[in-house]
């Protein structure tokens, strides 16, 4: 366990625009199949309501794999939750990225949903890298991020600029759209995978 505020120390805010722009797909070995029964093995109560979420994202439910939902006030330091103990795969793909993990959650978007144009802002926001991994998704789900969109594919890694307004609209009438979501601390490693990143 490590203590939040230790863990930012000696790392500034980042200049997201310059470093990301909008969305930047990495290279990243992942094995599909295993990430996608994992989270499709999870039970449905599992999933909490949308009351563990806050304003824009209150249509989106999410399981903390790492840290807390900020609605919940916890003053504790940011560590694996229990049900990680349960998806081996998805811990091993956490820990697979050249840095040191934050908060982890999936999120899930059902049919239909938005999440509306927004900024993400506080302390760890603005110092970690935002990584994106399509866990289940479809041709209609678009990803707004400063003012482009983008399709992301089941398995593909994507760095997003969460400091810039970004927005996710699940056009499709039958598929929940569920991606897991970490943040990074920006150390060397991942820095150079993102500058060596597609960006489209």
């Amino acid at each position: 366990m490590v203590d939040k505020e230790k863990l930012l120390e000696g790392y500034e805010r980042l200049n997201k625009h310059e470093l990301i722009d909008a969305c930047v797909l990495i290279e990243h070995d992942i094995d599909v199949d295993r990430l996608v029964s994992e989270v499709t093995g999870i039970p449905k109560k599992a999933w909490p309501g949308p009351a563990n979420r806050l304003g824009v994202h209150r249509n989106a439910q999410a399981i903390f794999l790492r840290g807390y939902a900020p609605l919940q006030r916890i003053r504790k330091p940011i560590e694996d939750r229990e049900i990680l103990d349960t998806l081996p795969y998805i811990r091993s793909l956490i820990r697979s990225i050249s840095s040191k993990p934050l908060r982890c959650v999936l999120a899930k978007l059902k049919a239909g949903q938005k999440i509306p144009v927004h900024v993400d802002i506080g302390k760890i926001i603005e110092r970690a890298i935002r990584v994106h991994i399509p866990v289940v998704t479809s041709e209609h789900v678009v990803m707004q991020c400063n003012n482009r969109q983008f399709n992301m594919k089941v398995g593909e890694m994507w760095v997003i600029n969460n400091g810039a307004e970004h927005a996710v609209y699940n056009n499709d009438p039958n598929v929940d759209r569920i991606h897991m979501i970490c943040d990074y601390l920006p150390e060397p490693g991942l820095l150079e995978r993102l500058a060596n990143g597609k960006r489209l």
